[in-house]
């Protein structure tokens, strides 16, 4: 079946419209400028896939898995990714607004050139994850995992950050944090000194 037609019936299916179609996977895609925003992806497959100028704005996303896939200059606006599974995926080029991943994972992820506005990564795992020429504003990483990643040239811009970040498990280097930080991240103020001192600027200041 030719990939239009499988991801149309199962789009039908995620709808409710048809009960034939139980799932989809499509592992190992080579796609270029490709069109996803027809299309419901929920809870879908397409480990290992690449991905180059494709459109994935306000496609459902929630539960899929795209674990091992490359992603470049690539549309993502508006999409949630509840409780996805998007692991050793490598992000490059691209901005991005308005993304919800609750309780996604990015485990051992790459993130290079990105900016990310509005993106709600509570809970989110980003354990080994590295990110390199990267910002982040507006976001929330409540309760997020940062556990062994690492960072080159990243932005925090009016961020809620974890409790604990930069505490445990991430380097005292090679970030930015600019504007309002979350009223209960008491350890980040306490780290400023001494990430100032690695030679990281830092501009900080906790919300009323």
């Amino acid at each position: 079946m030719h990939l239009i037609q499988r991801l149309e019936e199962y789009t039908r299916f995620s709808k409710g419209e048809i009960r034939e179609c139980a799932q989809l996977e499509l592992p190992d895609l080579q796609l270029r400028d490709f069109d996803f925003t027809p299309f419901d992806l929920n809870n879908s497959y397409f480990g290992g896939g690449s991905f180059f100028c494709c459109n994935f704005e306000k496609v459902y996303l929630s539960g899929s898995n795209f674990g091992g896939s490359k992603f470049v200059s690539c549309k993502f606006n508006y999409n949630e990714l509840v409780k996805a599974e998007w692991d050793e995926v490598i992000m490059e080029n691209m901005e991005i607004d308005s993304i919800r991943a609750f309780r996604a994972t990015f485990c051992e992820s790459t993130f290079r050139n990105i900016r990310i506005k509005n993106g709600d990564f509570k809970l989110c795992n980003f354990w080994s994850a590295k990110f390199d020429k990267v910002t982040f504003e507006n976001c929330n990483f409540e309760q997020a995992t940062f556990t062994d990643a690492s960072f080159s040239e990243v932005v925090f811009k009016d961020c809620i950050l974890p409790e604990k970040f930069p505490k445990e498990g991430v380097p005292k280097q090679g970030f930015y944090v600019k504007g309002r930080i979350s009223s209960f991240d008491r350890n980040l103020r306490n780290e400023v000194s001494e990430i100032n001192g690695s030679g990281v600027p830092i501009e900080t200041r906790h919300s009323p």
